[in-house]
C-alpha cells in the first residue's frame, strides 16, 4: 500500500520553543513543531508526522535566520543531544521556557495565574547539569568521518545520553562534562 505523501511547507515562522528542544510555528492555526530551530528563524519545512492537532517536521532550508540565533558554544552540539537550545542566548531561552510555563499552566491547565515571577538563572550557562542517565553498548553509532574506517571491534564501545537515539564515543561524552562529572565517570569505568 502506498504511502500518503506529507506536505511540504515553505517560509514558515517559528514563533516559540516547545519540548524536548523542538520549536513551533503555526500553518493555517495548526502547530507544527521542529527541530533545531529558534524563534525568528523562516523555514522551508517538510513534514514526516501529522496528527490530529498538531504536525512535526524538519527544516529543508532556512530562509531566513533569526537576529537571536548565534553560534553554539560546544563543538559536540547537534551530535550529543544535550543541550538543545545552545544557539539561543541563555536570557532568550529563560524568557521563551517562562512564556512555554505560563502558557501550560493557563491554556492546558486551565489556572488562573496573574503574574508568574522569573524562572532563576543558573549561575552557569554550561556544565549544570545535575543528572545524567546513560546507555552502554557494544555497537556504537559511527560519526559520518568514522564509517568504514573501524577495525578494531573495541572502538566499537560506546556510551550515550538516553535522550537520543545516538549511542558516541566515550571520550567523546567526557570532553562535554564538567571536570567533577569526569572523575565520577572515569572512576566508574574503572570499576567496569
Amino acid at each position: 500500500m502506498k504511502r500518503k505523501k506529507l506536505p511540504f511547507y515553505e517560509n514558515v515562522e517559528i514563533t516559540a520553543i516547545g519540548s524536548e528542544g523542538k520549536a513551533l510555528g503555526r500553518i493555517d492555526e495548526m502547530v507544527v513543531f521542529v527541530p533545531n530551530v529558534i524563534p525568528g528563524d523562516i523555514v522551508d519545512i517538510q513534514i514526516n508526522e501529522r496528527k490530529k492537532n498538531y504536525q512535526e517536521g524538519y527544516p529543508t532550508r532556512f530562509v531566513k535566520y533569526s537576529s537571536l540565533r548565534r553560534e553554539a558554544a560546544c563543538e559536540h552540539f547537534g551530535i550529543c543531544g544535550g543541550c538543545k537550545w545552545q544557539m539561543l542566548p541563555y536570557p532568550e531561552q529563560l524568557n521563551f521556557k517562562q512564556k512555554q510555563v505560563y502558557d501550560q499552566l493557563t491554556r492546558i491547565g486551565k489556572l488562573d495565574i496573574p503574574e508568574m515571577p522569573p524562572i532563576l538563572a543558573s549561575e552557569s550557562e554550561y556544565y549544570y547539569r545535575n543528572k545524567l542517565e546513560f546507555t552502554f553498548s557494544a555497537h556504537r553509532w559511527l560519526l559520518k568521518e568514522e564509517m568504514g574506517s573501524i577495525t578494531d571491534p573495541q572502538q566499537l564501545n560506546g556510551l550515550g545520553f538516553h535522550i537520543i537515539c545516538a549511542i558516541l564515543p566515550v571520550n567523546m561524552l567526557l570532553n562535554t562534562a564538567s571536570i567533577f562529572t569526569i572523575s565520577k565517570i572515569k572512576a566508574v569505568f574503572s570499576e567496569i
